[in-house]
């Protein structure tokens, strides 16, 4: 259910956490006044995350509908216990879905979430440095903010503009009005600067996981998996190279995934 638009989100009622909590258990109970005042009173969580995302390709309302589908989402599943706020756990659902509709949308393909959430980080701390430096901060500038290298900022920085959305239409310059971005994408082989930076990150990911492994643990992935350029090999083709038995080397690897995952 999307907020009234004649209503700015500062002006949506804010519940007490007393309130609040009566509220969500009446909606346990499929009390549908009350699910209305939940998503009216959060309704301003939607509108800031919109906007904290409005320069990514999507309109503005296709992020505030998607939003509110994650405030929805949250508030469904949100088991009322006295001891978190509903605005906590729905934060996360209101960025997840918006992110995904950029990711959809902004796109050709899949736009992994830490990338998104970097290119944000870098364009907030970008305006941020423009307003106290009354210039366009320089990508050295902006790298010692980041805490990360000048080559970053400036990848996050071409990623950002492949990602405005294809239909958009060139303006009005006798040649090209009318032509959308997409109608002009050059059909070639090279990475476009998202790409490279997916790619790029995903390696880098890869290499700290390993470093919770052991060196036969990291090998046996390798291998499985085809990392490093060579192709992937089963179980039983692993085992023969490491003079194991096909569910030793199964176990190892289920083994090494668990402690990948504990990081997350």
């Amino acid at each position: 259910m999307a907020p009234d638009k004649g209503k700015s989100a500062g002006s949506m009622p804010l519940l007490g956490a007393e309130e609040e909590w009566e509220l969500l258990l009446k909606i346990r109970t499929g009390d549908m006044n009350a699910r209305k005042r939940v998503i009216l009173a959060n309704s301003g969580l939607v509108f800031k995350w919109a906007h904290h995302y409005k320069y990514f390709g999507v309109p503005l309302e296709d992020l505030i509908q998607e939003g509110q589908l994650g405030l929805i989402h949250a508030i469904d599943r949100f088991i009322p216990t006295g001891e978190a706020r509903l605005s906590t756990y729905a934060t996360w659902w209101i960025r997840h879905y918006i992110r995904r509709a950029i990711a959809n949308q902004s796109c050709p393909f899949h736009v992994p979430t830490p990338i998104l959430a970097s290119i944000c980080r870098l364009r907030n701390l970008s305006e941020q440095l423009k307003a106290q430096l009354n210039r366009e901060p320089y990508f050295e500038e902006l790298a010692k903010e980041m805490g990360c290298s000048v080559t970053h900022v400036q990848t996050l920085k071409q990623a950002n503009a492949s990602t405005m959305a294809l239909h958009e239409c060139y303006g009005g310059d006798g040649v090209n009005e009318g032509t959308s971005i997409g109608e002009r994408i050059a059909d070639d082989s090279q990475p476009t600067p998202l790409e490279y930076l997916v790619r790029n990150t995903l390696a880098s990911d890869i290499e700290q996981w390993f470093l919770l492994l052991s060196e036969r643990e990291v090998k046996i992935l390798r291998m499985r998996y085809g990392l490093g350029g060579q192709m992937p090999l089963t179980f039983e083709e692993i085992g023969k190279n490491l003079s194991l038995n096909r569910e030793r080397v199964r176990q190892i690897a289920q083994s090494a995934l668990k402690k990948i995952r504990k990081v997350f």
